[in-house]
């Protein structure tokens, strides 16, 4: 989806991304003692990754409406996909293209999908974690 089609969604729209997204329990790769990753899946190629070490959130990236972003500690990063732009709802690669700079209909439109997620204690922590990385 193009930026400007993101552009078009409500905060609303955004949100209820945010909240279909639910939990993947398979087995994951072991990422190591005292590391956990996390994995949440929604609609139309719409994943949450979460990197755990010690109970604390290390690391996370968004994708979402064919776009991307990735969080670690303070630093963070946009770009989008191409998973949805040749094969209309069947995804074509795994191809993230990274923005120069931080886009902030991105950033905005990621924090509204993160303010959808039902598990409330990840939504606050995941938003706070953008808001370090990303100020206004």
């Amino acid at each position: 989806m193009s930026r400007r089609s993101l552009s078009q969604r409500t905060p609303e729209q955004l949100q209820e991304l945010g909240a279909s997204m639910h939990e993947i329990t398979a087995s994951l790769k072991d990422l190591g003692p005292g590391k956990k990753r996390r994995w949440f899946q929604g609609p139309m190629y719409c994943d949450l990754i979460v990197d755990l070490e010690e109970g604390e959130i290390i690391r996370f990236e968004l994708t979402f409406e064919g776009q991307w972003l990735a969080v670690e500690r303070t630093r963070a990063a946009t770009g989008s996909t191409d998973e949805l732009t040749l094969g209309g709802a069947t995804p074509s690669s795994r191809v993230v293209t990274r923005d120069a700079a931080l886009a902030p209909d991105v950033m905005n439109a990621a924090y509204e999908v993160l303010a959808g997620i039902t598990d409330m204690a990840l939504a606050t922590e995941l938003m706070r974690l953008l808001k370090l990385a990303a100020p206004a």
